[in-house]
């Protein structure tokens, strides 16, 4: 009601129009309403009671009963929705045709319009359809909760509402198949001829496996958990590392930096955003802030990584090195920690950059970055890769340095250190690995001095290797 009434201040459509607009606005659809469903899925979820079983005599007519209710709720929830938009659109002209101006906000009514003569219609099917997408969504998310424990199914549905927040600002990412928004919002099929087909197959293909699944498997011992603390050496030491504070101390650096560039105006796009975050020092030129914000960003996650190899080598975990057996069995741990921690540091960068720029009401699409012409469609990919591979290798050589001098804190300097090489006027620093995924390093712009991405990659593999030979041979040492 009050998102509508905000929209009602300053609107000049007739009572059908804003109605069609409101139910058509994926803002108002994704922030509003599929919170409220997933919020009343959620505490409908429960086990189910003997009792109540009994009485239905099968599994799959309570488990079909109980879905008609969801279906049911879901329409119940609509309707509400529908008749306080009605309520709010008291007092416009009654006007059951679209709008003629060809005006920016208008753009979707004339997509309407290749489907439906009045937007009334079009309005109440669009409410039809969002009924029928958060029936198959609690529908399916109830065939999965006979399987799986509750916990398992908020994580679910947690994913499913980022990836819909995410699609709203990614068009690419509202094309696939399993991304909510194309069973929910019905503009959303618009885009091709062949969306509505993509569309009907994952309905069938989903309402099919579940009633399959519910019909012949619901006796099957399919019941899985998640296990609040798993066993084994790796998670022994994923315990130490993966710390919330830890998490907190890399979230926090991100967003520093995101500040700090001043990424937050809505006047930039999201790709400008990237391309500012992970542009870097320029080569050959002292600047200060770059040259912080580097050793800030990079620093972070190799100064928790530092920690948690002091910790984890200490002689007061003797009786741990006795039961691992073999050696190579703590370097693999130690290894495999740290890489996955970098590897998840530089990906929640990117979703980071993605989310905070949709806060912002910033733009998908659209390059302008110091005037430079555009670049290729993959090029954040080709970004995040790049930076987890200097990540990965940044850790390596802080790993060969720790197994050489078995002092924490001079290999973690050491390193560091390597950042400010970029500043000294050599050609040849170009090709140096530390630094090597930031944009003013690559030739990914017009005029650039940088290399190749491709050339870049292979440096960073190739110091990754032999990195991690030089490694495998020297962790030994450690026992020594």
């Amino acid at each position: 009601m009050l998102f509508a009434l905000a929209e009602r201040q300053l609107t000049t459509d007739s009572m059908q129009q804003f109605l069609l607009r409101m139910l058509s606005d994926h803002y108002y659809l994704t922030f509003c309403l599929t919170p409220l469903f997933f919020l009343y899925l959620y505490r409908s979820l429960e086990e189910e009671l003997p009792f109540v079983l009994i009485r239905s005599k099968t599994f799959s007519r309570y488990f079909f009963r109980k879905s008609m209710a969801i279906a049911v709720n879901s329409l119940i929830l609509v309707v509400f929705q529908v008749a306080a938009v009605g309520i709010a659109s008291t007092g416009l002209a009654s006007r059951n045709v679209f709008p003629t101006n060809s005006v920016a906000e208008n753009e979707l009514f004339f997509e309407f319009t290749k489907y439906w003569e009045t937007p009334l219609f079009a309005a109440l099917c669009s409410a039809l359809f969002l009924v029928v997408g958060f029936s198959l969504i609690g529908f399916m998310l109830q065939t999965m909760h006979h399987f799986l424990e509750k916990r398992a199914i908020a994580i679910i549905g947690i994913l499913l509402y980022v990836v819909m927040i995410l699609a709203l600002k990614i068009p690419a990412l509202s094309k696939l198949p399993f991304v909510p928004n194309r069973y929910i919002i019905l503009h959303y099929n618009f885009y091709s001829s062949t969306a509505w087909i993509w569309t009907a197959a994952g309905v069938a293909i989903a309402g099919t496996a579940g009633f399959l699944l519910i019909r012949y498997g619901w006796n099957r011992q399919l019941k899985i958990k998640i296990r609040s603390q798993p066993k084994g050496l790796f998670f022994y030491y994923a315990r130490s590392l993966w710390l919330p504070k830890h998490l907190a101390i890399l979230f926090s650096v991100i967003l520093l930096i995101y500040l700090l560039k001043g990424l937050t105006t809505p006047t930039l796009t999201v790709q400008e955003s990237f391309l500012r975050y992970f542009y870097g020092q320029v080569p050959g030129q002292f600047q200060v802030m770059s040259l912080l914000e580097a050793l800030l960003y990079h620093g972070a996650p190799l100064y928790l990584i530092a920690i948690f190899t002091e910790s984890m080598t200490r002689m007061d975990n003797l009786p741990i090195f006795v039961r691992i057996q073999h050696k190579f069995n703590w370097f693999k741990v130690i290894v495999g920690n740290s890489l996955l921690l970098v590897t998840v540091y530089a990906l929640m960068t990117g979703l980071l950059i993605v989310f905070l720029g949709m806060l912002s009401g910033q733009n998908w699409d659209g390059i302008s970055f110091a005037g430079k012409g555009a670049i290729s469609a993959d090029w954040i990919f080709q970004l995040i890769l790049l930076k987890i591979g200097e990540f990965s290798l940044q850790y390596l050589g802080f790993l060969v340095l720790f197994l050489v001098t078995k002092n924490v804190t001079l290999s973690f300097l050491l390193v560091l250190v390597t950042h400010s090489l970029s500043v000294m006027p050599f050609h040849s620093l170009l090709y140096f690995p530390i630094g090597l995924s930031t944009v003013a390093r690559l030739d990914m712009l017009e005029e650039s001095i940088g290399i190749p991405v491709f050339q870049a990659a292979v440096i960073l593999i190739g110091g990754i290797f032999f990195l991690y030979s030089v490694s495998y041979a020297s962790y030994r040492r450690f026992f020594n």
